[in-house]
Formats: C-alpha cells, structure tokens, sequence
C-alpha cells in the first residue's frame, strides 16, 4: 500500500510540473494600461500609449476620409503632430522576441514585416522611419526580451494582454525617458486576443495589418503622441480598421514630428 501512495504521489508530482510547464509555453500575459509620464525612483517616466481596434476607446473610429472599413486612399499632406518627450540622439536598437511570435504568422514574415522592405513604396515598419533620418533604427530577428521592462533591451514582441486597456487594444508602446525627458528605451507588444495579418495591399487581409500597426508604434519610440487628423492619415492617429494599411507610410506630419523630437 506505501509503495502505491508513493507511486500515486509521484504521478501526481508529474502531471503538476506537465501542467505548469504546459501553462508556460502559451502566450504570456502583458499588463497594460494607459500612462502618461508616471514618475520613476530614477527622475525619469513611464508613458504607455495604446493602439486601439476601430471603434476603441479612448478615441475616433479608424479610417476616415469616406473610405469605409480599412480605407485605402492615402496622401502625404497633413501637417499635424504631436511630442511627449525628446528623440534619443543616437538612435534605438529593437529585437524581436522570437519565441513569442505566432506560429500562424512565422518569424520570418514579422521580422521582414517589422523591419521593413528595403526598397520600394509602403515598405513600413522600421525602414519607413530610416527615411527620415537614415540609420536611425536598427533590428534583429531575435534577441527580444519576454516582458515590456525598463532593462536595455528595446523590444518587439507578442503576448496576452490583460488590464484596464486590455479590451480593445491591438498593441502598446512602453516608452521610458531620463530626467531631461529625453527617450531613453522603448518596447512594444503585439496583443494575441487579436489576429493579425500581414499585407502592403489595403484590404489584402480581413485581419489587423501587422506594419501598419508597427510603423504606428515605432512612433512612440521617439516621443510622438497620437494625432487625431480629421481624415485619418497621420501614421500616428490612434486607431485602425482591419485591412488598413496607410499607417505604413508617413505623412509630413509625421515625418516633421520626427524632426522636431530630435531637435
């Protein structure tokens, strides 16, 4: 009977350290709520900025401009931006947290999609902003930390959202700036309770359209807020259909955003 229990507890054992283990290998949760510059022990802050699914609160429904869901037509003509918070000097370098990628999309697509094509129109990502001020952005396919966290490493990765700004949001910036206000780190994280798709054609995928979310993003990652222009084109307006693929390129207000966060 002894020999029983302890066969029967060390099953037990096993199945438990199964599970925990199993629990592990699923998407891991990322807090997120909206913050804007909380004060650090250090005499910098935090800012959080969210990106919203169409019609998500807090702000306008993506796609203006009488284009329906996923509007497609985009110009380079609105001036409009906004900064938090100075441009680091000399640059960022961004991972990507491989491990946390979904398999339906492949580390090999987010990666190219992320950093963007090398040449061409509606490249994207972080080679969009490298037109701006060329080199600027740097990124590798791996090497990405699991958690948004003040550590060194800037990173691009996926998890599940959970919090007060978890119900609508496609993803979210993580911004940390010195006592001069001056960036001085970034992540962003990708929310997994959305599906996402990858597509330079407007409307190519009935899902999110994963660089016209991250070309939004990277924009917080040198100090630029969210710009409600009345016909949706900014990269930095704060929302976005499905399918939506504009927030790839910038607008010169964007692009003079940039500019000014550096200067």
């Amino acid at each position: 009977m002894r020999r029983l229990l302890a066969f029967a507890a060390a099953m037990l054992a096993v199945l438990g350290s199964m599970s925990v283990a199993a629990a592990q290998t699923g998407p891991r949760d990322v807090a997120v709520r909206e913050i804007h510059g909380a004060p650090l022990a250090n005499g910098g802050r935090l800012w959080v900025h969210i990106y919203h699914a169409k019609g998500g609160i807090p702000g306008p429904p993506g796609g203006g401009g009488g284009g329906g869901g996923g509007s497609c037509t985009d110009t380079n003509t609105q001036t409009g931006y906004t900064t938090f918070a100075h441009a680091k000097s000399n640059g960022l370098a961004f991972k990507l947290t491989a491990g946390s990628v979904p398999s339906y999309l492949g580390v090999s697509a987010v990666a190219a999609t992320v950093g963007g094509a090398s040449s061409g129109s509606n490249v994207g990502g972080f080679a969009e902003w490298n037109t701006v001020k060329s080199g600027y952005f740097t990124f590798s396919s791996s090497g990405g930390a699991s958690q948004p966290a003040d550590d060194g490493v800037n990173s691009v990765g996926f998890g599940r959202f959970v919090g007060s700004g978890a119900g609508s949001a496609l993803a979210a910036t993580w911004t940390w700036t010195n006592s001069s206000n001056t960036v001085t780190g970034a992540d962003t994280f990708f929310n997994t309770n959305f599906t996402f798709g990858i597509s330079a054609t407007c409307n190519a995928v009935s899902t999110s359209e994963l660089g016209d979310i991250i070309t939004h993003e990277i924009g917080h990652t040198i100090g630029l807020g969210h710009v409600n222009d009345s016909q949706a084109m900014a990269t930095m307006y704060p929302s976005a259909p499905a399918g939506e693929t504009r927030k790839r390129t910038l607008t010169t207000g964007d692009k003079n955003g940039f500019l000014a966060a550096l200067a």
